[in-house]
């Protein structure tokens, strides 16, 4: 090994150690002379290390370490910070840690990344891109953004706007979305929203489906018997058991269905397919309470009808 070089100020007793000071002095032409500290290179093995530290403060605080670029003159920008890991020519480039340490007897400290005011233009961005590939069959990175978790409860992730206003909310038992002005979700395939309760969906005027198809309403189909029939579905087919509805005369059945909620509920009822000879229509729905609806069919014709016929219901419930 060639020999190793210590710069350092001695040990104090009853007062501080003295202060190491490296300065370059400062010029009147070109750029200002720079500061470079290299660790080794190793041809058989990893190159040196450079550590950085402040001193520990046994009693209280250790002190701290301050990077940064001074101030920039009457014109031009202020230094870069670069903080970046070098390339590889067989394996993985170095990794980047920034973090704060473990506490005992008090919280962690903060972390914060924040991109200073301006007066002149639009301000400057923040960005957080994970890495590419061109591996075949391999995805990009991820971004992984996750809160603290507490001994009771985990917190949450929080989405301000320009004007300080709280738009994203996800916590473990909340995600809320809140805008000033319009909210689109786009899909180029299909968008899912599942629940294992409810789904509500609440405008001041109105809720629009455009142009689009409605699907995906429960439906069944069931025969009256006994002059009862049950479908626990939001919609239905109900076919008749009688095949011989006199002309002028009407015939009630009981429709058990647990997704009407309460007597304010509506069941809308209509003939999909009538019988034969006579002409039958569905005169009244009534709900007196939930879970059941009475339809009372009529034969408006001249004949008595001589088949069944088939009836279509929807529910419609307001809370």
């Amino acid at each position: 090994n060639t020999g190793s070089i210590y710069v350092g100020t001695g040990v104090a007793t009853a007062g501080r150690a003295g202060a190491l000071l490296f300065s370059v002095g400062s010029g009147t032409s070109g750029v200002g002379g720079s500061v470079h500290v290299n660790a080794g290179r190793s041809t058989v093995n990893t190159g040196g290390s450079i550590s950085l530290m402040s001193g520990e403060g046994t009693a209280t605080s250790s002190g701290s370490v301050t990077v940064r670029s001074l101030n920039a003159g009457v014109s031009g920008a202020s230094g870069a910070l670069v903080f970046s890991t070098g390339t590889s020519s067989n394996g993985n480039t170095g990794a980047i840690y920034v973090g704060s340490g473990v506490a005992t007897g008090g919280r962690g400290g903060s972390v914060f990344f924040a991109v200073g005011t301006g007066d002149s233009g639009v301000g400057g961005s923040l960005y957080l891109n994970a890495g590419g590939t061109s591996a075949t069959s391999k995805v990009g990175g991820s971004v992984y953004i996750r809160p603290g978790v507490g001994a009771t409860a985990t917190s949450g992730i929080y989405m301000y706007d320009g004007v300080g206003a709280l738009r994203v909310t996800v916590a473990s038992d909340t995600i809320n979305i809140d805008s000033s002005g319009t909210i689109a979700l786009t899909a180029s395939s299909s968008i899912a929203i599942t629940s294992s309760t409810t789904i509500t969906l609440s405008a001041t005027t109105s809720i629009s489906f455009d142009s689009s198809t409605l699907l995906g309403i429960s439906t069944a189909s069931s025969t009256v018997s006994a002059s009862a029939v049950t479908i626990n579905k939001m919609s239905g087919q109900i076919t008749s058991s009688s095949t011989t509805l006199a002309a002028g005369s009407s015939e009630s059945f009981t429709l058990t269905n647990s997704q009407i909620t309460s007597a304010s509920s509506i069941v809308l009822a209509n003939v999909l397919t009538p019988c034969t000879s006579g002409w039958v229509i569905a005169t009244k729905s009534t709900v007196s309470a939930a879970g059941s609806v009475v339809i009372t069919i009529y034969n408006a014709g001249t004949a008595a009808c001589a088949s069944t016929y088939v009836i279509g219901f929807l529910v419609l419930n307001s809370s």
